[in-house]
């Protein structure tokens, strides 16, 4: 009987420890993934029911070294005109805010966009068509990671693929069309 009690509490325990926390399934791959993770960035205290604006670039990479999904972002404080605080996705959960020092005279709402208009649910879809793009090409691999990258105005997301002898790289609008493929 005690035994049974004892593997019974084992696979509750499991269960738990499985159903508690971030998403452990790569952004890349699995839809959803990333609508869970940033879903628990907005639920954080001090941002819940806020419109989240993002500053300048997201870094998102998924893999052994990063313990799953990590996610490194900047986020202007709700409530604040010139205030960001840097937020980081790692291990199945969030850290932060810890402050940015911004530097330079730009205009603050010249480098935000909104969390939502950045479609993060099309990163699966432009994975896979990066994959397709370079399916032909001998032993190149898409690699888990990407940046939303602000640059000149516009954002847009950035991906690389590559084997021991070739690199390639792609560039996909917001809303996920692949604009520019190139062989660096």
């Amino acid at each position: 009987m005690k035994k049974l009690l004892l593997v019974i509490s084992m696979l509750i325990f499991a269960m738990l420890m499985t159903a508690c926390g971030g998403s452990s399934k790569s952004v890349f791959t699995e839809p959803g993934a990333i609508g869970k993770i940033m879903g628990e960035l907005q639920n954080k205290d001090g941002l819940k029911g806020q419109e989240l604006k993002v500053f300048q670039d997201i870094t998102i990479v998924s893999g052994k070294d990063y313990g799953g999904n990590f996610i490194s972002i900047n986020i202007l404080k709700p409530g604040t005109k010139e205030d960001v605080d840097h937020y980081e996705y790692r291990n199945g959960s969030w850290s932060g805010p810890s402050a940015v020092k911004i530097t330079g005279s730009g205009n603050m709402e010249d480098n935000l966009i909104a969390l939502q208009a950045l479609n993060m649910d099309k990163i699966p879809e432009m994975y896979k068509a990066f994959q397709e793009k370079v399916s032909d090409k001998k032993d190149v691999k898409v690699k888990e990671s990407l940046v939303y990258r602000f640059w000149k105005g516009d954002w847009t997301v950035m991906m690389d693929a590559e084997s021991d002898r070739e690199a390639y790289s792609a560039e996909f609008d917001l809303n996920g069309k692949m604009i520019d493929f190139k062989k660096r």
